[in-house]
């Protein structure tokens, strides 16, 4: 898979972890009787909101699902059950895409660096070379 399209499966994976998310906050709010400071919904969003988690990055965004998913299994409300598992299961595939396209970014920097190191090389063999011929045949131009 390509640089690119690992970067677009990071996307594409965050985009549905968010989705999960908000649909689990409407959810768990529903669940508590529309009031946020009961449970499930203070438990599972009491302190970080469904808005706050959507803007994490990739790495955050999975922790933040792990835990999420810890302490609704805890509470054990059938109505969140299907979306909790689905939020473990989306936390791990963006946890893994993540780890993906950092694995592909490293490879392009080791080969960007690999040919700064040949051009460099390059460059002072040919500086090189001409000093050669240049000062081979002195006062001779």
């Amino acid at each position: 898979m390509t640089l690119i399209e690992r970067r677009a499966l990071v996307a594409v994976v965050d985009l549905d972890w968010d989705d999960v998310v908000n649909r689990l906050s409407g959810t768990a709010f529903l669940v508590s009787g529309k009031q946020a400071d009961q449970d499930p919904y203070a438990a599972l969003f009491g302190t970080v909101k469904s808005k706050d988690a959507r803007q994490m990055g990739p790495a955050k965004a999975a922790t933040f699902g792990k835990y999420t998913v810890a302490r609704g299994e805890g509470l054990a409300h059938p109505e969140l059950e299907a979306l909790l598992d689905e939020l473990k299961t989306l936390s791990d595939e963006l946890i893994e895409a993540d780890t993906s396209r950092d694995e592909a970014d490293i490879e392009l920097a080791m080969f960007r660096q690999t040919n700064k190191e040949l051009a460099r090389a390059i460059e002072q063999e040919v500086a090189e070379t001409e000093i050669a011929i240049l000062t081979a045949a002195k006062g001779r131009r």
